[in-house]
């Protein structure tokens, strides 16, 4: 018995295995940590080194809907990643520039998106507003930075692969080498996420090929499968590479992730929110929250 256990112990050494009964409690904790994963969403907005989202805490984080984007950053209000005005020339903002928008989203839009930077002031807030107003909205949704129940992965060898955690988007950045990075992809010495296990592979593999079936959500498939495919390979991957791996692919590594968000009324009957024009987002913001929270329609402007 003793030479038996010996030469299972062995063979789980080579094949990097896990005994049943630990693989399936580490299952168990990746399945947990998937949930909360899937639950506070992926990304819509990318981040930029100009613009920090303001952290809530009041509001569990999740995936908006795609929708178009005003982004204020500290000087600057952009559509779309389009210059709009700057936060000294907000009132050269026209209401014709989102009647345009909404003409083209078609007769049946009514909601649009506000992500701000924390010193943006209140004035520029009030201005889009009311614009998105007249031109027919009806819904703005703010977007925000929530609070990860997840702390990012521990270390493991996959870091490598993928570069440092926190990073965020540049405009100004060199153009990435794309065909180096394809050359790196294709290479066969490279290390991949179940590179010893082929059904773990096939199934990553065919998680993300594209199916040309637009019903399909791919994410959910990888989701609900992953960690089965883990146990299948006997948890001989390393499940802080996996985990990482996931949070790269979620974008988790941006700087306004996980997404959180509410949505407010515009209404012409509504009382007018009254806040100093100069008045930072940083404070701001909590008189949205409370009108979201209330469900409490507010008109910006007169």
């Amino acid at each position: 018995m003793t030479r038996y256990l010996a030469c299972v112990l062995v063979v789980a050494a080579c094949t990097g295995k896990k005994p049943a009964g630990k693989c399936d409690n580490e299952v168990a904790r990746l399945e947990a940590w998937i949930a909360i994963l899937a639950a506070e969403g992926h990304t819509i907005y990318p981040s930029s080194r100009f613009l920090t989202p303001i952290l809530v805490t009041e509001v569990a984080p999740a995936t908006p809907p795609q929708l178009p984007v005003v982004q204020m950053t500290d000087r600057e209000v952009r559509f779309q990643g389009r210059l709009l005005t700057t936060h000294d020339r907000i009132d050269e903002l026209h209401v014709a520039e989102l009647e345009e928008l909404r003409a083209a989203m078609g007769k049946d839009a009514t909601e649009i998106a506000v992500m701000a930077d924390g010193s943006a002031p209140w004035r520029s807030i009030a201005v889009v507003g009311h614009a998105a107003a007249a031109a027919g909205f009806t819904r703005l949704r703010f977007v925000f930075r929530g609070v990860s129940k997840l702390p990012p992965p521990a270390p493991s060898w996959i870091d490598a692969e993928l570069g440092p955690l926190h990073e965020v988007h540049d405009d100004n950045a060199p153009v990435p080498d794309l065909e180096a990075a394809m050359r790196r992809a294709k290479d066969p010495t490279r290390q991949r996420v179940f590179g010893r296990c082929p059904s773990g592979r096939a199934f990553l593999e065919r998680s993300l090929a594209d199916s040309g079936d637009e019903t399909t959500d791919k994410s959910a498939v990888l989701l609900a499968g992953i960690a089965e495919a883990h146990r299948k390979c006997g948890c001989s991957e390393d499940v802080a590479a996996v985990q990482r791996w996931l949070w790269a692919l979620w974008n988790r590594e941006q700087s306004n992730m996980p997404h959180a968000s509410v949505v407010v009324t515009l209404s012409a009957e509504a009382p007018r929110v009254e806040l100093p024009a100069a008045m930072p987002w940083s404070d701001a913001h909590k008189t949205i929250l409370a009108h979201a929270r209330d469900n409490i329609a507010v008109r910006f402007g007169d």
